[in-house]
This record gives C-alpha cells, structure tokens and sequence, in this order.
C-alpha cells in the first residue's frame, strides 16, 4: 500500500512539471515576438471652405489617397508537440501474489486416543418426609412471669366447708371400753338400760357415717361447680381477646380452635390449634393468641388446660 501511494506521488509531481515548463516555453515566446506599432494620428487641418457657386461642381478626389496602411498579420510560429509522459517509470510495476503453500493436515488417529472416562451412575438422594407444619412455631413465646409479680388476687368463692365428722362416737366407745368390765352387773341389774345404750349408740354410729359420707361429696360438688364457673370465664376471657384480632383487606366470619394452657399461679399461654386456612388469617390469629392475658388461677390449684373454639368477625 506505501509503495502504491508514492507511486502516484510521483506521477502527480511529474505531470505539474510538465505543465509548468509548458507554461514557462509559451511565456518566452511570446516575450521574444517584437510589440505591433500603431500608425502616428496624422495633425488636425482647419479648412475654410467657402461655398462652391452655383453650376460648378467639387473636383472628386481619390478616397485611397487618405486611407492609412493596412496592418500587418501575426502569424505564430509552430509548436513541436510534447510527448506524453511515460508513468511507467514514476510507478514501479507490482510484484504478483503468489499464494504460500498449504501443506496438507494429518489426519488425527483415534486409535492412541485415551478411552473415555465412564459415567458414574446418578443416584438420587433418599426422599425424607417432611414434618406437618406446626403453627405454633410461628407464634412468640409467652413472656415468663416474672417471680417478684405476685399472682393476681383471687376472688373470694363461696364454697361449701365439709362438715367436720363429729367425734362423739370415738368417745363413746372408749368410754364404753372402760366400762367393759362392769357391763355384767349393769346388765344383770338393769337390761332395759343396756339396750336403751346400745340403741342410741348405733344411731349415732350411723349418723357420723352418714355425714363422713356426705362431707367428700358436697366438697366434690362445690369444687364442681367452682370449676365449671371458672372455665366460663376463661373462656369467655379468651372469645373477647382473640374478637380484637383486625386483619386489613379481610372480611366476615370465620372459626378456628384455640388451646390456652393456665398454670397454678396463673402464667398464661395459647396457641392456634385449628386454623382457617388462609394463611394471612392464621398468622394474624397465631399473634393474637400469643398476647393472651393472664388468667386467674384455676380453683383446683394445679394447671390446667382447654381448647375453646372461636367465631371471630373480621371487619
């Protein structure tokens, strides 16, 4: 490519010469062509011609007489034309390509080839069944009841006291245990006595028994019913806490089954144990559930634990 550029370079360098050595021969012939010299204006003649008379006529006179040299004619001298440039020698002629020579591939032998390594064989892992999902893990943990709180008050039941059994019959059979050596006089002295005794003892025998009987079921009832009333108010607690639940977007009733666990000092914990099915409900019931108050304790003095079913209107 360099090669090529100067080489029209110099072809152009050779035809400007060419053109300007034209110019300077036309320039030195012209100089050297003598300068054409105007004929000199002849001077001015004032004639006073008077009126020729009347019948003779003006003597003609001859018109080539006053007429000036006709100019010379420039006749240039021939040129020698120029012969053409020969760019040939400005441009040197361009080597031929000659393609190098393709030596032939050989081809490759397969044979000392190494053999391929062998697949190991997939083994898929063993499937391990997934736990049901528990709800309670996404609830927060109750806060512990701190020691120095004390629980809070109880209120006073009215509940049936047991009635003591009465210890007259221990009595009276010690009594009679002393008197057992001198029961053969009193009989053999006054029958009708002894059995008046012995009468009004076995009344009275059965009247203890009857009221130590009495005693553990009326205890058992009143405990009965201080549960049953207490479990009312738990639960009706629990409705009214879990009612508070507002989830945005949501509408209308749904139900769902709560587990609350109360210990003997009352601490206080729940969970969602049947949902509803929507997720975003659930959640937001699993939180309510896990600000549950605290209850009073149960009556029995030990924990106890209820699932109390819900119907919570979304708004």
């Amino acid at each position: 490519m360099s090669g090529g550029r100067l080489g029209n370079a110099g072809a152009w360098l050779a035809v400007g010469a060419l053109v300007l050595s034209a110019h300077v021969a036309a320039a030195a012939w012209a100089m050297r062509q003598p300068g054409q010299t105007l004929p000199a204006v002849p001077d001015a003649i004032l004639l006073d011609l008077a009126p020729p008379p009347a019948g003779e006529e003006a003597p003609e006179t001859d018109a080539n007489e006053e007429t000036a040299d006709p100019p010379r004619e420039f006749t240039p001298e021939p040129v020698d034309p120029l012969p053409p440039p020969d760019f040939s020698e400005l441009v040197p002629p361009e080597p031929e390509f000659v393609p190098p020579g393709v030596e032939p591939l050989t081809p490759p032998d397969f044979a000392e080839m190494p053999p391929p390594e062998p697949v190991p064989e997939f083994e898929p892992p063993p499937v391990v069944p997934l736990p049901p999902p528990d709800f309670a893990s996404l609830t927060t943990p109750p806060e512990a009841t701190p020691a120095a709180v004390p629980p809070p008050p109880r209120r006073p039941e009215r509940l049936m006291r047991p009635e003591q059994p009465r210890e007259e019959p221990r009595e009276e059979r010690r009594r009679e245990a002393r008197r057992a050596p001198e029961q053969p006089r009193a009989e053999r002295s006054d029958p009708r006595r002894e059995q008046s005794q012995s009468s009004r003892s076995g009344r009275q025998g059965r009247g203890a028994e009857s009221g130590a009987r009495q005693a553990p079921a009326a205890a058992s009832g009143a405990s009965r019913q201080a549960q049953a009333s207490w479990e009312q108010r738990a639960g009706a607690t629990v409705s009214r806490h879990m009612s508070r639940t507002r989830i945005r977007g949501k509408g209308g009733t749904v139900q769902a089954t709560v587990t609350v666990s109360v210990a003997a000092n009352g601490a206080t914990s729940a969970r969602l144990a049947r949902g509803t099915g929507d997720p975003q409900i659930d959640a937001a019931l699993a939180r309510q559930a896990a600000r549950m108050p605290g209850l009073p304790p149960p009556p029995t003095g030990r924990s106890f634990q209820f699932t109390q079913p819900i119907a919570i209107r979304l708004r």
